[in-house]
């Protein structure tokens, strides 16, 4: 049976740059500042975790900028990739693959191969590829991006970092965890050597290494760092800054895979305490932390507890993602899963059948997501007296996990 997920384990490690412009632009400095207000906005947009707002504006824009330039200038790249991004944050991931490549496509002819701006939207397309589950192309993108940075900027640059826990996210989801590490640790050292030490970057290299011996069931190591990436964000940000709340949630993390539940629900409610005080209660941010809360009553059995959690986040990650994202296709089967321990099972059958059909849209079909959520279904309908259903549900379930080697 598919497991529930965490989200904020979901394999995007990477912080995006900041965008620049090209310094070719021939109108004058009031219409520059026009669109590098624009961009910003965007940007901001992004920051707030207001996806769909963000990418009725960037394409809105884009249009704008291609009017204005042309759709071949390398100006209108800056919004090709804004748009990008927040397709993937939506789970629009073949949509955020095409803009991509048209940006990759047209800095390159432009600027050339090994040009700083190629490399950033080599980075981007390796954050989609490997959210489609195209790991080799994936690799290969974040490679790339590597070596030109490597190049241009030297080894120890912070932006080589991004491209090692690119790198280091792909092992990491490929099982190979040794090279993972070694990535982490490369990146963590880049971060410590070029930046103060408790710049947020460290800390978020920290808990990208976290989270990894978390994986490895090294729990000793993962609290150790994580306990230090606290101590530096509370010095740097204050007690109650909403951006503890994710050190804080993976703390949490792994507290619940070492059964230490009475240390976790502290972490996790204070965690969610600096969010709603931020942001209000129906953030998006929030919905990581509900769905920790959920998995946690899950694990102390406390089912009705964890309906309770579980209803709100998706409730929050419909309205911010849209129906289709695979984190809603989460949540509909974490909810699903609980139901089913409440006995509603045609409920969860529903909510099952929900996770389905938005995973099914992703990876042709065949990722193991699908194969857990069938198997899923296959438990539902047998406990509704469904067993023929049942029988196929778990033969394609096999089936998949077969061709997948998983």
């Amino acid at each position: 049976m598919r497991s529930l997920m965490v989200v904020s384990r979901a394999a995007f490690l990477l912080v995006f740059l900041s965008l620049v412009f090209s310094t070719s632009f021939s109108q004058s400095k009031n219409e520059e500042q026009y669109w590098r207000k624009q961009s910003d906005q965007i940007a901001l947009l992004y920051t707030e975790g207001k996806y769909i707002e963000g990418l009725k504006l960037a394409q809105t824009v884009l249009s704008e900028a291609e009017g204005v330039f042309g759709k071949e200038n390398p100006n209108i790249t800056v919004f090709l990739n804004h748009s990008g991004r927040f397709q993937w944050k939506l789970g629009n991931y073949k949509d955020a693959e095409d803009l991509f490549k048209r940006s990759l496509d047209i800095r390159q002819r432009v600027l050339g191969n090994d040009n700083l701006e190629v490399a950033e939207v080599l980075n981007d397309l390796g954050v989609v590829k490997q959210a489609i589950g195209n790991y080799p192309e994936a690799e290969a993108d974040f490679k790339k991006a590597l070596s030109i940075r490597e190049k241009v900027l030297g080894p120890d640059h912070q932006d080589v970092a991004y491209s090692l826990d690119g790198l280091a996210s792909i092992d990491q989801a490929t099982g190979k965890l040794a090279e993972a590490e070694s990535y982490f640790k490369r990146a963590l050292a880049i971060r410590e050597k070029t930046l103060d030490t408790d710049d947020p970057a460290v800390a978020t290299s920290l808990n990208n290494l976290a989270l990894l011996y978390d994986l490895e069931k090294n729990y000793f190591k993962a609290e150790k760092l994580l306990d230090r990436a606290i101590t530096s964000e509370e010095e740097t940000l204050g007690p109650n800054h909403p951006d503890l709340a994710t050190s804080l949630n993976n703390l949490a993390q792994v507290y619940i895979d070492e059964h230490q539940y009475s240390d976790a629900e502290p972490l996790l409610k204070h965690a969610l305490s600096l969010k709603e005080k931020s942001f209000g209660t129906t953030h998006l941010s929030l919905a990581p932390i509900l769905n920790s809360l959920g998995v946690l009553y899950v694990m102390k059995k406390n089912y009705n507890e964890a309906e309770s959690y579980f209803t709100r986040a998706l409730s929050i990650l419909e309205k911010g993602l849209g129906v289709d994202h695979p984190r809603v296709a989460s949540a509909f089967f974490n909810l699903g899963s609980t139901k089913e321990k409440l006995g509603s099972h045609q409920e969860a059958l529903t909510l099952i059948q929900g996770a389905l059909s938005v995973d099914e849209k992703q990876g042709g079909g065949e990722t193991l997501d699908v194969a857990k959520d069938l198997e899923g279904l296959a438990m539902i309908q047998a406990k509704l007296g469904n067993q023929e259903e049942a029988r196929k549900a778990l033969a394609r379930a096999k089936q998949i996990r077969e061709k997948l080697g998983r």
